[in-house]
């Protein structure tokens, strides 16, 4: 009788910590660089990379968005409220359960893709990627990130607009 509540009683604190998500993902805080890639289908320049990177105090961006070649990405000192814009959106959209995430769908052949990189000062990093399969809240993340990107790809490249 005893090791049967001792038992139940595991088995409760257990399935606790695993519904109450305890343990998943990370915390994002203070980012340091962030690396975004994603394809839009098989056609020529398709695919798009954003990354920003702490570099000795300034914050780099590289922009290349869908249909520009990339002798026409745009890499650009920004201010450190970007770095900050873009942690707002990771954690509002709790993309630090993305880490892991590696999914692919082996039967479709022409699809579409994403690669995540997150580093943060403290030495933390989240990775992700996927082919036709996404984390949750992926679309909105893209979208948020788009246009904080294109806003500073536009402002540099004004035949964009």
């Amino acid at each position: 009788m005893r090791i049967g509540k001792i038992l139940l009683s595991s088995i409760i604190v257990i399935a606790g910590i695993l519904l109450s998500g305890c343990g998943t993902g990370k915390e994002i805080s203070a980012l340091t660089s962030v690396s975004y890639r994603y394809t839009s289908g098989s056609m020529v320049y398709s695919n798009c990379s954003y990354s920003l990177r702490s570099v000795k105090g300034k914050y780099i961006a590289r922009i290349r968005p869908v249909g520009v070649p990339d002798e026409k990405a745009v890499e650009t000192e920004v201010d450190e409220t970007v770095m900050r814009e873009i942690e707002a959106v990771f954690k509002k959209y709790e993309v630090g359960q993305w880490d892991g995430f590696k999914k692919y769908n082996r039967n479709i052949r022409d699809g579409r893709s994403f690669s995540l990189s997150l580093t943060m000062k403290n030495g933390d990093s989240i990775d992700a990627s996927g082919y036709m399969e996404w984390p949750k809240n992926f679309s909105s993340v893209r979208q948020e990130l788009d246009a904080i990107f294109m806003k500073i790809y536009q402002a540099h490249c004004p035949e964009s607009r």
